[in-house]
């Protein structure tokens, strides 16, 4: 009888310690999906402070002109432009 109670708790400490290691894998694969999410919070936020000091820029009028001017050629009616070229050398 002594035989079978070690053969069973040996199975049972087998059994246990299987255990232990699964719910430590599926420990550090948690870890690691919450660090995944953390550092795309820190990036989402810090993309949402660009895109609001954005908006706060553009709500300006004379700012979104003045963008509007430099990357679209834009000339307001009644307004003449002139192309200034380097000369060649």
């Amino acid at each position: 009888m002594k035989i079978v109670g070690m053969i069973l708790m040996g199975g049972v400490i087998i059994a246990i310690g299987f255990q232990i290691f699964r719910l430590y894998k599926q420990h550090a694969e948690l870890r690691q999906s919450t660090d995944k999410l953390n550092q795309s919070i820190v990036e989402m936020t810090d993309e949402n402070k660009r895109l609001q000091a954005d908006l706060e820029y553009f709500s300006h009028p004379t700012n979104l002109e003045k963008e509007l001017r430099s990357q679209f050629n834009y000339k307001s009616p009644g307004e003449n432009m002139i192309i200034v070229i380097p000369p060649q050398n």
